[in-house]
């Protein structure tokens, strides 16, 4: 019954999302949005206890408000106060800063599987709509908000989640830069997200939902779940690298300030990744604990050199 469901939800929603992306009516997009957004909700309650119902509610309730700014948007303003008024909305949908706490109080609540389809298939029709009513202003205020988001929450992981969730959120990113910049976002979203899936597919695989349990976890499984954070980070030669290179290439020439932001958030959330690297491939968890200075001093002399990796 799981299996159906999730195999419904993928065949229905990737109806909707075909649609959306076809139509150039702002309505039809909104309402193969919100569409999306109702054939989650099965997902999120099939296991009929009361904890997955509540996280469902709150999950519609949490999308309601901005549901309903964008439709009053769509009838009440003319296009540019439309276009400014829309925007928020839409990167309150995707859980971008400084509008995501909803996504990771609903995260503590639902599984991985509801959790990836959250980071991944539901960005796509929301993406789309920006793509008519962009404003680069919000995406740097955002962007820089969502630095020192990063820099206060990578000393303080101990579970996957949050992990995902920085992961997400700084990806979403370089499809909005591409959109903006004209190239074509809708291909980087799709490689990325395959990316992503293969990385939380391993963690629900093997049962890692906790950083300490990745840490104990066997040393193949340590080393693809490495492999899957460096292609994430954009580490040559690894997929992400060449992905973002060619986002770059779109937006450098008539967009420099926001590519310096790119660059800037790669290298926050590559920290971050690298923290959680080094324990795994050298570290057993009794050295963690009665080391934790030497491998912070370990994790600030090799970010550099990471960050040189980057643009080799």
């Amino acid at each position: 019954m799981i299996i159906n469901t999730f195999i419904g939800y993928l065949l229905l929603n990737t109806g909707f999302i075909i649609v959306g992306l076809s139509e150039s009516r702002a309505f039809i997009q909104w309402g193969m949005l919100e569409l999306t957004i109702l054939r989650v909700l099965p997902l999120l309650v099939r296991a009929g206890n009361s904890s997955k119902i509540q996280a469902g509610v709150k999950y519609f309730l949490r999308q309601a408000p901005a549901s309903v700014w964008i439709f009053g948007s769509l009838i009440l303003f003319n296009r540019p106060l439309a276009s400014a008024a829309l925007t928020p909305a839409i990167f309150y949908k995707l859980g971008l800063p400084p509008f995501h706490g909803w996504l990771f109080s609903l995260s503590a609540s639902i599984d991985f599987k509801e959790l990836v389809i959250l980071l991944t298939f539901q960005k796509i029709l929301p993406l789309n709509i920006l793509e008519s009513v962009f404003r680069v202003s919000l995406i740097c205020v955002s962007t820089v908000i969502r630095i020192f988001l990063i820099v206060a929450a990578c000393n303080s992981i101990s579970s996957i989640k949050p992990v995902l969730l920085l992961s997400s959120i700084s990806t979403t990113y370089w499809p909005l830069s591409c959109l903006y910049a004209g190239g074509e976002w809708l291909e980087f979203i799709i490689s990325y997200s395959i990316i992503f899936f293969a990385f939380t597919f391993t963690i629900f695989h093997e049962k890692l939902n906790s950083y300490s349990s990745l840490v104990k976890s066997r040393f193949n499984t340590r080393l693809f779940c490495v492999s899957h954070l460096l292609n994430l980070g954009g580490i040559p030669p690894f997929l992400g690298f060449f992905l973002k290179v060619m986002v770059l290439k779109t937006i450098v020439k008539g967009r420099g300030g926001l590519s310096i932001l790119l660059i800037i958030l790669s290298f926050t959330i590559l920290y971050v990744y690298i923290q959680i690297i080094i324990p795994l491939l050298v570290f057993n968890i009794k050295i963690i604990n009665n080391n934790f200075n030497s491998i912070r001093a370990a994790i600030y002399a090799l970010t550099p050199f990471a960050a040189v990796l980057l643009f080799l």
